[in-house]
């Protein structure tokens, strides 16, 4: 039995089976052990891990695309911070994939190319599980997605516990702005900070050495990963920017003006550590 016909056998409800490299056990899929998940079988779509691991394995996720219908693509480093039991994961709303086309030099010849890059769609999703707070069993919500404003897909996927339930992928984007930012501000974002114009005077801001957006927000443990700001001054409790904004992940972003800056209503958020395809 090929690779081909033991996806085609998960396909048709089978339950255990092997060929060389990939095998079936239960509702679960494998590439060559179960250190890596092609595909989870759920009611009525198949889960697929948009995360890379090798040449090989590449090759079996392009098999499992092309045969596993309906599916949708999310990176199980990230899946798996929220819940091992997938199919405990009921998908409420989602988007679908697209193609975005992005200019860059070529190394060798300096000319600029265009290539297509995958951009896995949203997703809005719930897992029943425990609350250590509640020390009761509820539904979690969450919103997983691509951040664009990252510096490569690869590296901007992350998956969100949401503040409060969700019907859709846009009511979910909504519920983490930043309270009372509306659809009257303009504004940047970078990861989880938004930037907003702001016309205040330098002279009314006290200086603030913290350069640690996150630090300044009292997360000291997001300290190892920082988003930094070139100036930073408060007035109050609110904190505001001005220069460069940086972090190894996003794209840089210049302000020549102040901007105050606010922080999403996430409750958690998960990123993929791996290669994400």
């Amino acid at each position: 039995m090929n690779n081909r016909e033991i996806v085609n056998k998960f396909r048709n409800e089978a339950t255990s089976g092997k060929s060389g490299n990939i095998f079936i056990e239960g509702n679960n899929l494998y590439s060559y052990g179960k250190h890596f998940i092609l595909a989870v079988r759920m009611q009525d779509v198949y889960l697929l891990n948009g995360d890379s691991y090798s040449k090989s394995t590449s090759k079996h996720q392009s098999i499992v695309r092309s045969v596993l219908k309906p599916n949708f693509i999310i990176p199980f480093s990230a899946l798996r911070q929220v819940t091992t039991e997938y199919e405990k994961l009921v998908i409420l709303d989602k988007t679908e994939d697209t193609i975005k086309e992005v200019k860059y030099i070529d190394s060798k010849t300096g000319e600029e190319k265009t290539r297509e890059n995958h951009l896995l769609g949203a997703i809005l999703f719930k897992v029943f599980k425990y609350d250590s707070v509640s020390r009761k069993e509820r539904d979690f919500y969450y919103l997983g997605s691509c951040d664009e404003t990252a510096k490569t897909i690869r590296q901007g996927y992350f998956i969100i516990e949401l503040p409060n339930k969700a019907k859709s992928v846009t009511q979910a984007y909504e519920s983490l702005k930043p309270k009372g930012l509306g659809a009257e501000y303009e504004y940047q974002r970078q990861g989880e900070f938004f930037l907003i114009p702001s016309e205040v005077k330098t002279k009314d801001l006290r200086p603030n050495t913290e350069k640690n957006l996150a630090v300044l927000f009292g997360n000291d443990s997001d300290s190892g990963n920082p988003h930094i700001a070139k100036e930073t001054r408060q007035k109050g409790k609110d904190i505001y920017i001005r220069g460069t904004l940086k972090h190894r992940e996003h794209k840089t972003i210049n302000f020549k003006s102040w901007h105050i800056v606010k922080i999403n209503q996430a409750v958690h958020s998960y990123s993929a550590s791996g290669r994400v395809d």
